[in-house]
């Protein structure tokens, strides 16, 4: 699956992405409150350490592993920052690899 999700939009409330809204979900009680807020961002550094998963909120997935990039852009840079996360998934137990 590929999906591209406008964060500010989302941010904004302008945009409903499902998959977007359930990793936010995940992550956002490990990260700052005040970097959660409808762009603009203005430019300088965010940094989130010890991002962490809220495992209750993982819904039902076969067991398998799983990669998850996600992409960080604008119109000047098409890469700004990417983060992939491979997990694997047994038994109802994460395991990040």
């Amino acid at each position: 699956m590929n999906d591209t999700t406008d964060l500010c939009e989302f941010l904004g409330g302008k945009n409903k992405n499902l998959i977007v809204k359930w990793v936010m979900e995940m992550i956002q009680a490990s990260l700052p409150a005040v970097d959660l807020h409808p762009c603009p961002y203005y430019p300088g550094v965010l940094k989130w350490n010890n991002v962490t998963l809220d495992l209750s909120k993982i819904p039902s997935f076969p067991d398998g592993e799983y990669r998850v990039k996600i992409v960080f852009f604008n119109s000047d840079d098409d890469n700004i920052m990417s983060n992939i996360y491979l997990i694997e998934l047994r038994d109802k137990e994460v395991k990040n690899f």
